[in-house]
């Protein structure tokens, strides 16, 4: 019967609770997108604005670095105090000047950020100079912007000066004094070149405009509009808020070395800021109404997909329940929940289904097994007491291994004859024992049959003539009677706790690699209807009653040419194998 899709009240309920849930949550991921983007980028500025600081920080502080040149040798130290102590109408001659030259040049050398070095001596008229690019020792040019007014340490602005050739170049000024060398200062100009460079480098917005102060004076400015120009920070306050300048709001963090009196810092306009922290708003509310239509759609969908595959497995599930055990459920190639659900409930009935058959071969085996047991009954005491008669008539003429040949025959038989569906494997091993007497009788003992069984296995029990076919197989099919030694050997260890195994190992001619890949695909998964002995019958035997991680399997004799056969079983006792064997009848 078809089944129409309704949407009960409750599922509405609950579509439209989904619904305002989706809005509530696209208004949240909005906010919470907008504060995520706003502290995204005001974190990439304060990045980028420590960056240049440590940049300015390490220039102001490497300041001794530069002068280190100075005091290498003797001879640099006369060169400058040669200059500072000089006084007006001294004359430098060449050697003086080279001396003075090669000084500055290795204190050029000590950082490729320095543009030039001023030699600054206020008694003398005109001072001297050094540029990175010339390295010749000239004289200072009276319209040079930067001229100290007194002695030690301090940070000076960004300034432009000129070079021999007229080009313009931006620089900043360390002031450094001349310690016990004489009086006036040493001028170190930076190019402003390695912050552009070291902020161009971080991914802060162009929006913002970074900062580098000396005290009041603008050493850096990304946007280039405050040099010589002062700029008081008083107003920069550590809450990253909108601040006010006087002219215009910020959102602005700041930065300062108190000890050396400079300080780093960022402006960011607020509308900048908004519009950069809600990049991601309108896609966040187009994602939301997305899902929202994605999930009515598929609600419906579902609900039809799920309703037809509920069904299907109800109407399978009571095909199963009126044992229609040759009902399968449609499996779907999408492999979703409900075809592992159908490959489960198929699994299910395709095990009752085998189950059902193969108890009931499992009856008809024992049936007609009784059947050939109840047959057997009525010839061997006949065959006993004939064999009987024989053997006390060859021993009374004085043939006795005539006679104790015949008493081993008479055990075989009796034992081949015998009911017993299992005996212990002390009496398997003394029957195998017998067999192997009576066949190197016949081969005139050409055989050397060993045996190694673990005194602990001697008690439990196994299915009866399980190894006398290998056996004989092997006198069969694997005895050379022209070779210089046939030896056999017969195995029994455990195997963990659960398990036995016996090797029956051979070194007679083998078996192809290709020819024992056949021989084990066919023990494996034994005919269950043929008819045959052998290896065959023992692989039947021990999956039937023994399950599937039992059975035999041959490999080749790991000591020597031949065979091993390997038969495992379940480690048992004599009582466990009749409880079992009452459960299968």
């Amino acid at each position: 019967m078809k089944r129409k899709l309704t949407i009960r009240p409750r599922n509405r309920l609950l579509i439209l609770g989904m619904a305002l849930a989706f809005v509530v949550f696209a208004g949240t991921a909005a906010y919470s997108a907008y504060w995520f983007e706003r502290e995204k980028e005001l974190l990439r500025c304060e990045n980028a604005r420590d960056i240049l600081y440590d940049e300015y920080r390490d220039k102001a502080y490497a300041l001794s670095d530069v002068y280190a040149p100075i005091f290498r040798t003797e001879t640099n130290v006369s060169a400058m105090r040669g200059y500072f102590c000089a006084h007006p109408g001294t004359v430098m001659d060449a050697y003086f000047r080279a001396a003075l030259l090669d000084v500055v040049s290795q204190m050029l050398d000590m950082d490729p950020d320095i543009d030039f070095i001023v030699l600054h001596n206020p008694d003398l008229p005109q001072n001297v100079w050094v540029q990175r690019d010339e390295r010749s020792l000239a004289l200072l040019p009276e319209d040079f912007p930067f001229i100290p007014r007194n002695g030690g340490y301090s940070l000076h602005g960004s300034m432009t000066w000129y070079d021999s050739r007229g080009h313009g170049h931006d620089a900043f000024v360390i002031q450094g004094g001349t310690y016990s060398l004489g009086a006036g200062s040493i001028l170190v100009g930076y190019s402003l070149e390695p912050f552009q460079s070291a902020l161009s480098r971080t991914s802060a917005s162009d929006a913002a405009v970074f900062l580098l102060l000396a005290g009041d004076q603008v050493v850096f400015d990304s946007s280039g509009q405050r040099y010589g120009q002062t700029f008081d920070t008083a107003w920069i306050t550590p809450d990253k808020t909108w601040q006010y300048d006087g002219s215009t709001a910020w959102c602005a963090d700041l930065r300062e070395d108190t000890g050396r009196n400079f300080s780093a810092a960022y402006l960011f306009p607020p509308f900048d800021l908004l519009k950069l922290s809600n990049t991601n708003t309108w896609r966040i509310v187009l994602i939301m109404l997305a899902f929202m239509a994605f999930y009515v759609v598929v609600y419906i969908l579902s609900t039809r997909h799920i309703l037809h595959r509920v069904f299907s497995i109800r109407e399978g599930l009571q095909a199963l329940g009126a044992n229609k055990l040759a009902v399968r459920l449609e499996v779907t190639p999408h492999q979703d929940e409900f075809d592992d659900i159908a490959e489960n409930i198929n699994a299910m009935a395709e095990t009752l289904e085998k189950n059902v058959e193969k108890e009931y071969e499992m009856r008809l085996r024992q049936v007609q097994l009784e059947l050939r047991q109840i047959q057997a009954r009525f010839n061997p005491h006949f065959l006993y007491n004939t064999l009987e008669l024989i053997r006390g008539q060859l021993y009374e003429r004085g043939n006795a291994e005539s006679a104790a040949y015949l008493e081993k025959l008479s055990r075989i038989f009796r034992n081949l004859t015998s009911s017993k569906s299992f005996v212990s494997i002390q009496e398997e091993i003394s029957f195998c024992t017998v067999y192997a007497s009576l066949l190197e009788l016949r081969y005139e003992n050409a055989v050397s049959v060993s045996y190694d069984i673990a005194p602990e296995l001697l008690e439990c029990g196994v299915l009866s003539n399980l190894i006398q076919p290998v056996i004989e197989n092997y006198f069969v099919h694997a005895l050379d009677e022209n070779a210089d030694s046939n030896e056999l050997e017969i195995s029994c260890q455990p195997e963990g706790d659960d398990h036995i195994c016996f090797r029956i190992s051979n070194n007679g001619a083998g078996l192809t690699p290709e020819r024992m890949k056949e021989l084990n695909a066919q023990l494996r998964a034994p005919d269950m209807s043929a008819r045959s002995y052998g290896l065959m019958s023992i692989a039947r035997r021990t999956l039937l009653f023994y399950g599937a991680d039992c059975g035999i399997r041959l490999q080749p004799n790991p000591s020597a040419p031949g065979i091993c056969v390997e038969i495992r079983i379940r480690r048992m006792t004599l009582e466990e194998h009749g409880r079992k064997l009452m459960y299968y009848k």
